[in-house]
């Protein structure tokens, strides 16, 4: 996966965008991308959003750190990948990566919270 990196105050910040990515060789964000799809298409995204605070406790159950921080990438690329075909949808997205980038910064501490701040910031 192609990456910039930067280092501020001693911490090294990781960017990856989906123009640079290969989201096909990270399993974690292939899969969180899917799921996203296919709720789109099933029209469902608004009930998903709704649920998203009991979904996030499953993500991290189910995949870690590792998992959710890919979770919360896909939700943000989401919400570029729509930002002007369909503003509405985009702003779903952006809101749903608003959240779990507050559940992730309320929750998280220590090395899980520097791996999910080096990868999202």
């Amino acid at each position: 996966m192609l990456t910039t990196s930067e280092e501020r105050n001693g911490i090294t910040y990781i960017t990856v965008s989906p123009e640079q990515s290969d989201i096909d060789d990270n399993e974690d964000i292939k899969a969180a991308m899917q799921f996203l799809t296919d709720r789109e298409e099933s029209h469902e995204l608004e009930l998903f959003f709704m649920s998203l605070p009991i979904y996030l406790s499953k993500v991290y159950l189910l995949g870690g750190i590792e998992y959710f921080t890919a979770f919360a990438m896909a939700l943000n690329w989401k919400g570029f990948e729509y930002r002007d075909s369909d503003p509405k949808l985009a702003a779903m997205y952006f809101e749903m990566w608003e959240e779990i980038d507050r559940v992730a910064k309320d929750t998280f501490e220590g090395e899980e919270l520097e791996y999910y701040i080096t990868r999202t910031d």
